[in-house]
C-alpha cells in the first residue's frame, strides 16, 4: 500500500534472514552535500580508500609564439585529485555510527511514533496498515474472521471500529485520510461493489458509493484534499485511476495512466506496473500525459522524494537474500546510489535522504542514507521493539 501520502503504511513482505553480516564488508562513509529541503543532519565524513582518481601530472610545454619572448608560456598545472562516490554500496551495519532520530511516522511494537504524539494502537490484532490523522491514528487490523477493520483512535479518545475495510491512505500532513470498504454478502463472502470514504482530522466524513460491478477497489493516495483510487475494468482488462473531490459525488477518470501504484506528493508523476517475461516491471510516468519516462524490471518503485526529484525502489540483490535499495533520477532513471544489505523496507525521509528498515539477529533498526554521497548512519539503532516503516506500494 502506499505511504507517504500521509506516510500511508502498508506491510511489504519482509526478507527473513538468519544473521547480519558483521565483518568483511567495507561500509562507505562520506559526508553528503546537504541540499535545500533536507531535514536530516549531514552525515559525518570519512575518506574512502577506493575512490581516489588522479590525473597524471604533465611536463610544462613551451607554447610557440610568432614573436619571441623572454618568458615562456606554460600549459595549465596538473589537475588536482578528484574524489568519486561509489554508486553501489554494500552496507556493513556493524560499522555505522548513530545520527539523529527520525520524524518519519513509523511503528515500534504497537506504538505509532514520529510526525506527532506517540499513540498506541489498542488490542492484539495484527496491524496491516497505519497512518496519522491529526493527533490520532487510523489503523487497519486483521480480525479473527480473516477480514480487516479500521480503528480510529488517539490518546484519550474512544476507539471507533469500521468493518470490511480493504485499503487505507492518508495525506502528507495527517489532515485527511481515505479508505475503501467492500461489500460482503450474508455468507461472509466479499462481492463486487464497494465504497470510498474520506475522513478529515476535524471530523468531516464523506462517502462515495461505487457501482455494483466495481472490482478490485483500492485507495492510492490523498493529495490536496482529493482522493485517488483505482479499480479494475474487466472489459478492458486494465486498472483505471480515478480522482474524487469529497465535495462532489462524481469521480473523474484520470485518462492518461493506468495500473498506477504510487503517486508523487505533487501529483506530477506516477509509477505503473506490467507483467514482464520473468518479473513485474515498473515505470515512471507523467500523470498529465501518460508519457513513460523510464522503466525497470529489477525493483519495485515504492516512493518519491517530497520534491519528486528522486524515485526510490526496492529489489533483490542478484540471487541472494539481500535487498538492494535504489535511488534514481525521476526524469531520466539515472541510478544515483544503490545500497545492498539485510533490509526490509524503505521510504524517502526528505529530499536528500532515504530511511531503510533493517532485519537481522541484532534486532530491527532504521538507517539513514544520503542520496548525494551514499553515506549511511543509524537513525534508530538496533533494539528489541519491532520496527516498521510504511510503504506506498498498492499493487
Amino acid at each position: 500500500m502506499e505511504r507517504k501520502n500521509g506516510r500511508l503504511v502498508a506491510l511489504v513482505s519482509s526478507v527473513a534472514v538468519a544473521a547480519v553480516v558483521t565483518g568483511g564488508v567495507l561500509a562507505y562513509r562520506q559526508a553528503p552535500n546537504d541540499g535545500g529541503g533536507s531535514s536530516a543532519a549531514p552525515l559525518p565524513g570519512q575518506p574512502t580508500p577506493k575512490a581516489s582518481v588522479k590525473t597524471p601530472s604533465r611536463t610544462p610545454v613551451l607554447t610557440p609564439s610568432a614573436t619571441p619572448s623572454s618568458t615562456p608560456t606554460l600549459t595549465s598545472p596538473s589537475t588536482p585529485p578528484v574524489t568519486a562516490h561509489p554508486v553501489e554500496i554494500e552496507v556493513d551495519l556493524a560499522g555505522l555510527a548513530t545520527g539523529p532520530g527520525t520524524d518519519v511516522t513509523h511503528l515500534a511494537g504497537r506504538e505509532v511514533r514520529g510526525g506527532g504524539p506517540t499513540v498506541k494502537i489498542p488490542g492484539s490484532q495484527r496491524i496491516v496498515e497505519f497512518a496519522r490523522l491529526g493527533n490520532g491514528v487510523v489503523a487497519m487490523v486483521r480480525t479473527d474472521g480473516g477480514g480487516d477493520e479500521l480503528l480510529v483512535t488517539g490518546t484519550g479518545q474512544p476507539t471507533r471500529r469500521i468493518p470490511h475495510v480493504s485499503t487505507l491512505a492518508a495525506d502528507e500532513t495527517g489532515t485527511a485520510a481515505a479508505y475503501s470498504t467492500t461489500v460482503v454478502n450474508p455468507d461472509g463472502v466479499v462481492t463486487r461493489g464497494g465504497s470510498v470514504h474520506y475522513l478529515s482530522a476535524g471530523g468531516t466524513a464523506k462517502t462515495l458509493a461505487l457501482p455494483g460491478d466495481t472490482f478490485a477497489l483500492r485507495v492510492v493516495a490523498v493529495l490536496d484534499g482529493k482522493v485517488y483510487y483505482k479499480s479494475t475494468d474487466e472489459h478492458a482488462d486494465v486498472e483505471r485511476l480515478y480522482e474524487w473531490s469529497p465535495a462532489t459525488t462524481t469521480p473523474k477518470l484520470v485518462k492518461a495512466i493506468t495500473a498506477t501504484a504510487v503517486l508523487s506528493r505533487d501529483g506530477r508523476y506516477a509509477t505503473s506496473h506490467r507483467n514482464g517475461p520473468s518479473s513485474v516491471c515498473h515505470a515512471v510516468r507523467v500523470v498529465a500525459t501518460g508519457k513513460k519516462l523510464w522503466e525497470t524490471c529489477k525493483a519495485d518503485l515504492l516512493d518519491f522524494t517530497p520534491d519528486s526529484g528522486v524515485t526510490i525502489g526496492r529489489g533483490y540483490a542478484g540471487g541472494t537474500a539481500m535487498i538492494r535499495i535504489t535511488a534514481q533520477d525521476t526524469k531520466t532513471g539515472k541510478l544515483l546510489h544503490a545500497w545492498t544489505g539485510f533490509f526490509e523496507n524503505v521510504v524517502a525521509e526528505d529530499n536528500q535522504h532515504v530511511l531503510i528498515s533493517t532485519a537481522g539477529a541484532t534486532g530491527a533498526a532504521f538507517i539513514r542514507c544520503a542520496v548525494s554521497t551514499g553515506a549511511c548512519e543509524y537513525a534508530v539503532p538496533p533494539g528489541d521493539a519491532e520496527l516498521r516503516l510504511d510503504s506506498r506500494m498498492t499493487i
